[in-house]
């Protein structure tokens, strides 16, 4: 099993990931609004750096910082224990038993943060991760 801290380091790198993704999406896609072709429009991105992209978007009017959060952060996917009352027909009796369902979260906070940080040692102590 990995150690919380190693998970932590993991979605952050994730979420840069997903940032990078995000900007050089829309940077693509904003070239290709002008009449670029797509290998145009990977062309002239060679070598921008991030800033560079992030200007070019503002330019036709797309603040990055404004897309839907799940663009910029990305999406956990994890599971979540929870407990569903039943009836044990063996036994003829209710009972209340655990079961665990495939969740999402499209509202991250950023994982180098020490909110994130908080949420994913909660999420590894519960057993959920």
């Amino acid at each position: 099993p990995l150690h919380p801290e190693q998970i932590i380091e993991y979605l952050v790198w994730r979420q840069a990931e997903a940032w990078r993704n995000c900007i050089n999406g829309y940077g693509h896609y904003t070239l290709c609004s002008t009449g670029l072709s797509g290998k145009e429009a990977a062309s002239r991105m060679l070598g921008l750096r991030a800033s560079d992209i992030h200007e070019l978007c503002f330019q036709h009017g797309i603040n990055l910082d404004k897309v839907p959060l799940w663009q910029r952060r990305g999406v956990l996917v994890y599971w979540e224990e929870y407990t569903k009352p039943g009836y044990d027909p063996v036994r003829d009796i209710e009972v209340v038993v655990n079961r665990k369902r495939v969740t999402q979260n499209w509202d991250l906070p950023i994982f180098a943060s020490e909110e994130g940080g908080v949420m994913v040692r909660e999420l590894c102590a519960d057993g959920d991760g």
